[in-house]
């Protein structure tokens, strides 16, 4: 939302999110959007960090992660500035993170092309809506994808990890469009029916950061199913899900294959 100070100059961004512009700090536009970008830079690291000896983690995986960490500083940068080139920043490796989902699933690239010169001409709400409708679609591809790998996978691991997935998935998009299509009735002002803003754009941000590291990890199990390396889900501290090739842990582990 617009502010009467702007410290980076003029928004030139496609979209001005619900976040009040240079509210906590006047160097930066939208405060909690731009820390709660950290999460995807955070997760990806983690993800990189805990799978690198995994037998299974291929060069795929390893761009999809650093793709994430892209996103990340370009959300950071578009979110903290509102210019528009920081926005392509953050758009387009969404893109490229979302397509690395097909490439381990199916296998796109022209798709990939097309997208991203079209995100980075286009300027307005011909961008906008490209660029979301572009990102969507892959979006799509990927959950048709996972769909039908949930179908016909006998790996209870995978299973478990789509439904975590797919309900934090959904339940970031809810908050995103929230946020987007109903911003005078939850950012706290007098047409509002929330007595605060609860920055619903950076709750979006953690879930799909989440869901997206959930998503890998069902992937990485199905691939480990494909390849005939046994794989299981472990919780670090009991929390925070990885994928192992070490299939005689018993504690805090989901086996996922069946013990002989």
């Amino acid at each position: 939302m617009n502010s009467t100070t702007q410290y980076h100059g003029p928004v030139t961004s496609s979209v001005d999110w619900c976040e009040e512009n240079y509210e906590v700090t006047p160097y930066i536009a939208e405060f909690f959007n731009s820390v709660s970008s950290l999460a995807m830079m955070i997760i990806s690291f983690y993800g990189i960090y805990k799978h690198r000896n995994l037998d299974i983690l291929t060069k795929r995986f390893f761009f999809l992660y650093l793709a994430i960490v892209v996103v990340g500083i370009g959300s950071v940068l578009f979110h903290g500035t509102l210019l528009r080139e920081f926005q392509a920043l953050d758009e387009v490796p969404m893109i490229y993170a979302a397509l690395t989902f097909d490439f381990i699933l199916l296998g796109l690239f022209i798709y990939a092309v097309v997208t991203t010169l079209a995100v980075t001409i286009l300027t307005g709400n011909a961008q906008f809506r490209t660029f979301h409708i572009s990102y969507g679609i892959a979006q799509e591809i990927n959950i048709v994808l996972f769909i039908r790998l949930y179908w016909i996978t006998k790996n209870d691991g995978v299973k478990k990890m789509f439904k975590v997935a797919l309900v934090t998935f959904v339940s970031a998009v809810a908050a995103w469009l929230t946020d987007l299509l109903l911003c005078e009735y939850v950012n706290g002002s007098e047409n509002s029916i929330l007595p605060v803003n609860f920055q619903l754009h950076a709750v979006w941000h953690c879930g799909i950061s989440s869901a997206v590291y959930f998503f890998s990890l069902a992937a990485l199990l199905a691939a480990s199913e494909k390849i005939g390396k046994p794989a299981t889900i472990r919780y670090h501290f009991g929390i925070i899900p990885y994928v192992s090739n070490d299939t005689n842990l018993k504690n805090n582990t989901l086996k996922t294959f069946k013990e002989e």
